[in-house]
């Protein structure tokens, strides 16, 4: 059983696209109702459409914007289109009541239409309050019952009973539509009881007995009072409004309605000749009504006034239109609505509502950059009290997505000033790119910063103007053909640079000491920044003088001091700020007078008082007044008749409040309190205290409430700390405690809790919660009893512990500097919950790759600039970035990107050349090195060759002998013919010297073994240089000096080595080539001797063989000397003979 209320028609003309593509009007007339039905009976909501083309598609149904399930058993949608419920349900966790919307859905399309919202409710009469009421009332006055039935559903009947008789309705007694029982000009027999019995669907219920007591009347003349003021009205056109107005006073009291306007109130009626009635009411009929009581022959007037407002349908004036637009372009909607101010305009597509996409200044759809996904039906509802209308339109994206465009790729964004940008980009020669389209926005969402701009197909470079300084961009862009429109690219981001400040900071100026004046000041704004501020600018002159002078601050600071001004002296100050770039405007000029160093007060202690806490403890309070720097406070406290100190305290200077505690109850001190200005503290302040007795007790005329006791506060976790105490020692009850607590670092306004006092807990406790990590928090306390309440205790500092950071690093930014480096800054957490001990860099070239896959640098917690090098050329490098404190990591920022630099042909050329030039520097020493250490390696080699030549290789001329050419090879003289020789290396030199001069053999005769020798006279052969250095002359003086005289290859200052070391200091490239010479010389003159050797051989062979087995054992020999040492040579060089001619 259903039972249908407020039946709405709603009509829908909608204009759509048929499948054919062929425009045409389609007609849909929806006919719904809003329901209310039993609990557990059947119900139905029924969906009548109507119209020339309803026959082209089904109707669904929708239930809260969602379409129904369809495997509720409990619910079908007919044939017909009736929603159909086979139980009305009502549960706490699930309920069939809400909001359905009846949609005809196009045939063979997602493309929808729906009806306005249609209410299903569940009838319901809660129970009514049986609270007996009395009421007394005088004869005469009138009286007003109400019965409290506001959440039955629907809307009950009302009926009233008194003594359980129905009551009688006339001018005095009246029902008004809402339930209200008015009884007017009581009479003692309208006593009784009454009560009200409210009936709908859902049954019946009884009110409260009210018993009414009516008494003669003891006045005899009374003004008019108002009992009922009227109530403000918004009623819909086309129904009843009734407006109560009830008074009570004589009984000749005239009671009138009027409009203020002082128009003519349009067929009125009146129930009880009190309350206005206006059927069927127009929109006309708006404005205010006053309801006024006068009694005839007096000049007071009582009236109260009611608006009255009528509202209608919401009118549609402009309504959207079919559209069939091609991909990527925008498309927009009209919908110009005109209602009231309570009127709504809602959106919808195929059902759905949309939440965004209205224009900011006007309610017209704006659909940006069209995709196929865009097409479908979309509905303009404009709604208000009155009801709702809509105008529909359909949307097709024509275009065939097999004929997309390739995104336009290698984007490139570059800063190329504080207000430009720069982009590069490459489309796929394969499509016939008719326009591609630049869309630029600030990164930080700022909707107001989108722009776009559109590039002839022809080029691949864009100067973007007219942007903000060092703010982020997100670019991306849209290639179009005649066909259709590419997707979106991916997004690039830029930076741009830095400017100067566009504006001075605000600041203020006060004098707090005949020399100095403290300026202080705030952040600029963002957008007035243009950058990071790196320091401040202050410019002060004398008006006397007008010299100026200037100090610059750091840029992380908010005051300044100027100093070693003039007392009494007017001064005149302004200010500029600056980024790396340089100073922006400087504000006007600001004067400020110094103080007079006699008109300056001294410091001093203002109003010193106390506190007693509790019988041992006393809290002190003071303030400081005066010119000077205060470098804290002196406290001495002694007993009164006693000299000696018992406390002695130096405080820091920004102490005004302090506690005593561990003195003796009912004692009296005096505390000594001076300002430490200088190196010494000032003049002593004295403030008698005597301590509390226990045993004393105040009376409540003198109620003085002390502050809880032994006041502790624990650090719990970084948004919560917890408060400990004792209750007061007071005589007067406490009732609870009262928390104030503030940030101290960011200056907000107090906090307060209350905690209720409990006589049962002698600790108390209480817990804070809700606070901001690692910041300094002042708390104090307070005792609040029956009498009043206390003063605050003395404030307690604490700070929160640190947590990670709430906010990842602020105002990231990426800048290529060159094909392999990109530079990244940053500003640190606006909420860094701790000291940020290090920020870590995330980069990658694909910007959809888990963040573990992703490279990773870290920087140090005090830095925000720094370089990511080593990267590839010419690519696009998306970056993030975390900040890191003791206690874990913020979340990332948003993606910023920047491509590298393209790397030329030439590009490092001159970084490289230093290092090319060294190369080949080495290169050459090496060479050179290894040239030299051969011809060292294969001089000493000769050198060992000469020196162990034997005698038997050398040819004697004389006698006949066969001679035998002697090579690099050694031959080896006898064990009679070796003797060490003094000098080896001038041995050495005077053969080199022989090879220099071009002889490429030694001749030397074969000694004999005959005794008497060869006759050859050694002196003829060998040189007396080697004769002198071989210790011949050693005992004859006279020979010694004329064999100096008379050899040249004598040693002398300059040695052969000497000789060599300067050749290749001055030129060792002709010396190389010499050397090299003489080593293909000495080759050629090793193969010859060893033809000569040969041939020799074959000569010989007729020779005894005794000879040739004493050949084998000089061998033989020679193979030994050489490896035991090489200092071991002939020994006769007397009977040899040296034959230097080839």
């Amino acid at each position: 059983m259903a039972i249908l209320t407020d039946v709405i028609v709603y009509l829908c003309s909608v204009l759509v696209l048929s499948l054919t593509g062929v425009s045409s009007q389609l007609d849909i007339q929806f006919d719904v109702q809003d329901v209310v039905a039993l609990r557990k009976h059947s119900a139905y909501i029924n969906c009548k459409v109507s119209g020339q083309d309803a026959l082209t598609g089904n109707i669904i149904w929708l239930k809260n914007r969602k379409q129904l399930d369809n495997e509720d058993s409990n619910i079908e949608t007919f044939a017909n289109g009736t929603l159909y419920f086979a139980m009305a349900r009502q549960k706490a966790a699930f309920s069939d009541s809400g909001l359905y919307q009846c949609c005809f859905r196009i045939l063979n399309s997602s493309s929808q239409v729906c009806s306005q919202d249609v209410t299903f409710s569940i009838a319901k009469m809660p129970k009514l309050s049986k609270v007996r009421i009395n009421l007394n009332y005088e004869a005469g006055q009138a009286v007003r019952l109400t019965c409290p039935t506001e959440a039955a559903v629907p809307r009950p009947i009302i009926t009233w009973y008194r003594d359980k008789e129905e009551i009688i309705q006339d001018d005095r007694v009246v029902v008004l539509s809402s339930g209200v029982l008015h009884l007017l000009s009581l009479r003692l027999d309208d006593a009784g009881r009454y009560r009200c019995k409210a009936s709908n669907i859902a049954g019946q219920r009884n009110g409260p007995i009210i018993t009414l007591n009516v008494t003669s009347s003891t006045s005899l003349v009374r003004q008019p009072v108002i009992v009922s003021n009227p109530k403000d009205v918004r009623m819909v056109v086309g129904r009843d409004v009734e407006l109560e107005c009830m008074f009570e006073g004589p009984s000749n009291m005239i009671v009138t309605w009027t409009r203020r306007d002082g128009q003519k109130i349009r067929n009125p009626t009146y129930t009880g000749c009190r309350n206005l009635i206006l059927q069927n009411v127009i929109q006309e009929d708006s404005g205010t009504y006053v309801c006024s009581a006068q009694v005839p022959g007096t000049s007071t007037v009582v009236s109260k006034h009611a608006n009255v407002d009528i509202i209608t349908l919401p009118l549609i004036k402009t309504w959207p239109v079919n559209a069939s637009m091609k991909r990527w372009v925008t498309q927009r909607f009209h919908c110009l609505v005109q209602g009231d101010s309570s009127t709504t305009i809602t959106w919808i597509k195929d059902g759905q509502i949309l939440e965004t996409q209205k224009s900011p200044e006007s309610n017209d759809l704006v659909l940006y950059h069209l995709e196929f996904e865009n097409a479908g039906i979309y509905q303009c509802l404009a709604s208000n009290d009155a009801g709702s209308v809509q105008k529909s339109a359909q949307l097709v994206v024509i275009g065939d997505p097999k004929n997309r465009p390739t995104s336009p790729y290698q984007i490139n964004t570059v800063s190329t000033s504080s207000t430009h940008i720069m982009v590069m980009w490459l489309d796929d020669p394969k499509d016939s790119i008719i326009a591609t389209t630049i869309y630029i926005q600030q990164a930080d969402g700022d909707e107001d910063s989108k722009r776009q701009e559109v590039v002839k197909k022809s080029e691949h470079t864009m100067l973007i103007d007219n942007l903000k300084p060092y703010t982020n961009y997100s670019i991306y862009m849209v290639a179009f053909t005649e066909q259709s429109a590419s997707f979106t690219s991916d997004k690039s981001y830029v930076v741009t640079e830095e400017a100067v400040p566009s504006r001075y900071p605000d600041f203020q100026l006060q004098s707090s000491y005949p020399l100095n004046i403290d300026v202080s000041w705030k952040h600029l704004a963002k957008n007035q920044r243009n950058g990071i501020v790196t320091n401040y600018k202050i410019v002060y002159k004398s008006t006397a003088t007008n010299e100026m002078k200037e100090i610059i601050v750091n840029g992380t600071q908010l005051s300044a001091t100027i100093t070693n001004l003039q007392p009494d002296t007017e001064y005149q100050i302004r200010m500029a700020a600056a980024t790396k770039i340089g100073f922006g405007v400087f504000s006007d000029w600001i004067q400020c007078m110094t103080l007079d160093n006699l008109t300056a007060p001294p410091l001093s202690l203002k109003n010193p008082n106390f506190y007693n806490l509790t019988n041992t403890s006393v809290a002190l309070k003071w303030e400081t007044v005066g010119v000077g720097e205060i470098k804290g406070f002196e406290l001495r406290v002694r007993m009164k008749n006693n000299e000696e100190t018992l406390f002695r305290h130096e405080l820091p200077p920004q102490t005004q409040e302090f506690v005593l505690n561990k003195l003796k109850p009912k004692t009296k001190y005096l505390i000594f309190l001076s300002v430490i200005s200088g190196n010494l503290p000032g003049s002593e302040t004295v403030i008698p205290v005597t301590t509390k007795d226990t045993s004393l007790t105040v009376t409540d005329d003198h109620c003085k409430l002390p502050w809880p006791r032994d006041i502790v506060v624990y650090i719990i976790n970084y948004d919560s700390f917890e408060i400990r105490w004792k209750a007061p020692q007071t005589a007067f009850s406490v009732k609870k405690y009262r928390f104030r607590y503030r940030s101290v670092d960011f200056h907000d306004s107090f906090h307060f809790m209350e905690v209720n006092h409990s006589r049962e807990e002698v600790d108390k406790a209480t817990t804070i919660t809700g606070l901001q990590p690692y910041t300094n928090y002042m708390i104090s306390v307070q005792t609040v009893g029956a009498c009043g309440e206390s003063e605050y205790s003395a404030f307690l500092d604490i700070k929160t512990k640190e947590h990670k950071p709430q906010t990842p690093p602020a105002d990231l930014r990426a800048k290529p500097i060159d094909a392999h480096s990109v530079e990244i800054s940053w500003e640190p957490p606006q909420k860094p919950n701790g000291i940020i001990t290090e920020y870590i860099i995330l980069y990658n070239i694909n910007n959809t790759s888990p963040e573990k896959l992703w490279d990773k640098q870290q920087r140090n917690g005090s830095e925000t600039l720094s370089n990511v090098n080593n990267l590839l050329s010419n690519t696009e490098y998306f970056f993030r970035m975390k900040a890191k404190n003791q206690i874990g990591l913020s979340p990332a920022t948003d993606m910023v990107s920047a491509r590298t630099l393209t790397a030329s042909d030439n590009e490092g050329l001159p970084n490289r050349l230093p290092g090319i030039l060294l190369g080949v520097g080495i290169s050459v020493f090496c060479i050179v090195a290894c040239i030299i250490s051969f011809i060292l390696i294969k001089r000493n080699g000769n050198r060992q060759s000469v020196q162990n030549k034997p005698e038997s290789t050398r040819r004697n001329v004389g006698n006949g002998e066969t001679p035998v050419v002697a090579t690099s090879g050694i031959a080896r003289p006898t064990a009679a013919q070796t003797r060490p020789v003094a000098n080896f290396n001038h041995l050495i030199m005077y053969q080199n010297k022989q090879r220099q001069f071009g002889n490429n053999a030694y001749y030397v005769p074969c000694h004999s073994n005959s005794a008497g020798g060869s006759g050859h006279d050694p002196d003829d052969e060998v040189p007396l240089s080697v004769r002198l250095l071989s210790g011949e002359f050693d005992h004859n003086p006279e020979l010694m000096d004329e064999a100096q005289e008379e050899d040249p290859m004598l040693p002398n200052e300059r040695t052969a080595d000497t000789e060599i070391k300067d050749d290749l200091e001055n030129n060792p490239i002709p010396l190389v080539a010499d050397t090299m010479a003489s080593i293909e010389g000495v080759q050629a003159e090793d193969s010859t001797a060893r033809v000569q050797i040969e041939d020799s051989t074959e000569r010989d062979q007729t020779e005894d063989s005794t000879a040739r087995v004493q050949t084998v054992e000089e061998s033989s020999f020679e193979l030994q000397q050489t490896s035991k040492s090489r200092n071991v040579v002939e020994d006769q060089y007397s009977n040899e003979e040296i034959d230097t001619s080839v």
